[in-house]
């Protein structure tokens, strides 16, 4: 790109400003699975490209974002801890590292529906 003072600059790619990471963090944004039904939230599994190292943080019914593991592998489970409960998940994934910038390609959440006794 061109300044006002007609300097010539290139735009760089990657995930570096000049010597300094640029740190990547996406969240995804609230997913009510199930409805309005509690769940008992099990795990995870994440779809990735070059996300190696990457964190990810989960929130529960819009609470804090708590961290549940790291990125190892392309196609990442990752086990929540026992007794997570609740109606909608949020994620967050957080990367700062020179290297090629992480793709997210999906997440999947896994849980069972919590038993609900209607009377009449």
């Amino acid at each position: 790109f061109v300044d006002e003072t007609g300097r010539v600059f290139r735009d760089e790619t990657g995930n570096m400003d000049h010597h300094d990471t640029i740190p990547f963090e996406v969240e995804l944004g609230r997913d009510l699975g199930s409805g309005l039904l509690k769940q008992n939230l099990i795990g995870c599994i994440v779809q990735s490209e070059n996300a190696r190292g990457t964190q990810v943080f989960l929130s529960i019914d819009g609470g804090n974002f708590n961290d549940v593991g790291q990125i190892t592998e392309p196609t990442q489970e990752l086990i929540f801890k026992a007794g997570l409960t609740g109606r909608d998940t949020n994620y967050k994934f957080v990367h700062n590292d020179a290297g090629d910038a992480p793709q997210i390609d999906g997440v999947v959440t896994y849980a069972t529906q919590q038993e609900y006794f209607f009377h009449g």
